[in-house]
């Protein structure tokens, strides 16, 4: 139990940095370039719009971190994982005009399969390494 814990805590605690750090360069490279669309509100500043998303997005990335557990990702594929989770959640909801509220859900299910497919390439490989040598 006490791992598991100590998993969890290690996994937000890097899901929130590395969230935090891709939002504020992507911020600052969007907003270098073109005015900020939403001029006004706390999203007009790169720097407070990575911090609610640093808060945010970590909270709905929790789920995922929980069911991959089992297959104890390193430090750099947690990383990998949220800035996935991030990007494929802001970004599915130009796909979806329709329901754009369900694109955070949509954004969890879609990390969560290309987190197993990693996974199944990564023991494929690993299998595979072990008879070649």
């Amino acid at each position: 139990m006490k791992d598991f814990i100590l998993y969890i805590l290690k996994s937000y605690f890097l899901t929130v940095i590395s969230i935090i750090l891709v939002t504020l360069i992507e911020a600052f490279v969007i907003y270098s370039f073109e005015e900020s669309v939403k001029n006004g509100t706390p999203f007009s500043s790169p720097l407070l719009a990575s911090i609610i998303c640093g808060i945010a997005y970590p909270i709905y990335n929790l789920p995922i971190i929980i069911l991959l557990y089992k297959y104890t990702f390193k430090k750099l594929e947690i990383c990998v994982e949220s800035i996935c989770f991030l990007n494929i959640t802001t970004y599915v909801e130009e796909v979806i005009k329709f329901y754009p509220s369900m694109s955070i859900y949509l954004g969890m299910i879609i990390t969560f399969l290309l987190c197993l497919i990693y996974v199944k390439v990564k023991n494929r490989i690993m299998r595979n390494r072990g008879r070649n040598d």
